[in-house]
């Protein structure tokens, strides 16, 4: 799919001219001068994940995973959905389940975090049925990290859990 000049000039002009977006604003300007861009779509994904009956995230335990945005393309980030399960065992729809952990987001491209505190996992993830949807679009710069930290404040339960960004790779023509 192609975006189109009107396209990046709706992104523009929703978005808020903050410190915070000058980079995004800076770079939707940079691609609305070029000829087109054409949006790839692509997930990224960070994966606290172990294999057989183990948890990766256990007991009160916190951990970092840095999510590598390629180097060929800027990749904006519209939605965040997760998976989970306790020793990797057998789910249904029915039981899925619920970790009791929060996520910090930082980019370390201009080494900002993207809340105040560790939020809980379902309060900026969905399912891969009912994403979460961001109220703006975040870009993240082509070769930067998205450094992903979940921290188990459950009592009881280690988890296995995988954060997957969805969006597009933006390739310039």
């Amino acid at each position: 799919m192609e975006i189109k000049p009107q396209d990046i000039e709706q992104l523009l002009g929703m978005t808020p001219d903050t410190p915070d977006n000058a980079a995004l604003i800076s770079q939707l300007m940079a691609l609305r001068e070029s000829a087109r861009v054409v949006r790839f779509p692509f997930t990224y994904n960070a994966v606290f994940w172990t294999t057989g009956a183990a948890n990766n995230i256990a007991l009160g335990a916190t951990v970092t995973v840095n999510v590598q945005i390629d180097a060929g393309a800027p990749f904006l980030i519209l939605s965040q959905s997760f998976d989970a399960n306790t020793l990797n065992a057998a789910r249904t729809i029915t039981s899925m389940v619920n970790p009791n952990a929060t996520v910090l987001l930082t980019d370390t491209g201009s080494n900002r975090t993207l809340m105040d505190v560790a939020a809980p996992i379902w309060s900026i993830f969905g399912s891969g049925q009912f994403p979460y949807v961001l109220p703006e679009p975040k870009l993240m710069q082509a070769n930067s990290q998205l450094q992903c930290q979940i921290t188990n404040i459950d009592a009881a339960v280690g988890y296995n859990i995988r954060l997957s960004f969805n969006g597009y790779k933006l390739y310039r023509l």
